[in-house]
């Protein structure tokens, strides 16, 4: 209602995300001749897994009133094409999906960052003094960040667990590194993420009781919301970024870090089920669900030599640069007609 009493038959309605998947069949109720984008922004399972939902048909049908749909990552677009195909009887050639008489492009494009923004304040000299502070509070190890809202979809808990079997198994790195976990606030009034936040707690203070010794914490723990400004001080201060998701979209960490590495060094550790992996190759890609595995890609990251580290970042820089917030939308809006 909202959507059909601020826009004109002219304009381009752009629905974004699962929560609002119906909106789009009710658009097209109202105004038929409406042009209608979607873009999806989790993962789009399997047709296996989504057909277990008691409202298929309805939420596929309604997405299919949209002229255009977007994803992430080819494999969230494929999924989905290939449930509209088998659970509707759909017919899907050339990106488009053709049902009830409507033609679907389905277009996969992974969202950008304002890339110029981000790089501009990292260069700024507040950013500079901020981090000559923080290096000289966190002291002169290796500082690796994590940056994450609290929920157990992030694998929070098991990056900890990494960190610990590394300490645990290669007693030379202890002294070494220090995590800089930041968890912003998130959904508290849920009991699965007070669960979380528990886990978080006891397993960060485990790991701190095993390990710490007089001049020396491995995980330091931030539990509360950060600036955009802050954030890139410490993406600054840090020489690795561990982002190891359960699962998720795309990850705008990774490349928020990858912007704010303005002299081309620093490592991405990346877990395989973040749809930024496919678009950032050159990270140490990872599987958060093994705990060997990923101290192990710790280990490999704490090693890198800096030339390796100049090609790698410099690489996603570039890529991130391109294909930023701007390029992304105009892939989407620029295909629809006038």
């Amino acid at each position: 209602k909202a959507v059909l009493e601020d826009s004109s038959e002219t304009d381009i309605l752009w629905v974004h995300d699962y929560q609002l998947a119906r909106v789009p069949h009710l658009i097209r109720q109202q105004r038929p001749s409406a042009k209608l984008l979607f873009f999806w922004h989790i993962p789009f399972p399997p047709v296996d897994l989504f057909r277990t939902l008691p409202w298929r048909r309805p939420l596929l049908e309604s997405l299919l009133a949209c002229d255009l749909i977007g994803f992430h990552v080819p494999d969230y677009a494929r999924n989905f094409a290939e449930t509209a195909v088998e659970i509707l009887g759909a017919r899907y050639e050339d990106e488009t999906i053709h049902y009830a008489g409507r033609a679907t492009r389905v277009l996969a494009r992974p969202i950008g960052i304002d890339f110029a923004a981000i790089d501009r304040e990292a260069r700024s000299l507040r950013i500079e003094k901020r981090v000559q502070n923080l290096r000289q509070a966190l002291g002169s190890g290796t500082l690796i960040v994590g940056v994450e809202r609290m929920d157990y979809t992030k694998g929070i808990v098991e990056r900890l667990r990494a960190v610990e079997y590394l300490l645990e198994h290669q007693p030379i790195w202890r002294g070494k590194f220090s995590l800089i976990q930041i968890v912003t606030p998130s959904r508290l009034d849920v009991e699965a993420y007070r669960q979380n936040k528990r886990e978080i707690d006891e397993t960060v203070g485990r790991v701190n009781g095993r390990f710490s010794d007089s001049t020396w914490i491995p995980i330091r723990y931030l539990h509360r919301s950060f600036s955009p400004s802050e954030l890139i001080a410490y993406y600054r201060t840090a020489d690795i970024a561990l982002v190891t998701p359960l699962r998720d979209g795309l990850n705008l960490v990774a490349k928020e870090y990858a912007a704010s590495r303005i002299h081309d060094d620093g490592v991405i550790i990346l877990s395989e089920f973040a749809g930024a992996a496919h678009q950032l190759p050159e990270a140490l890609i990872t599987n958060p669900y093994g705990q060997e595995e990923m101290a192990a890609t710790l280990e490999l990251a704490l090693k890198m030599p800096i030339a390796e580290q100049h090609w790698r970042m410099e690489a996603m820089r570039n890529r991130i640069k391109s294909q930023d917030i701007k390029w992304w939308a105009n892939e989407f809006l620029g295909r629809i007609n006038p």
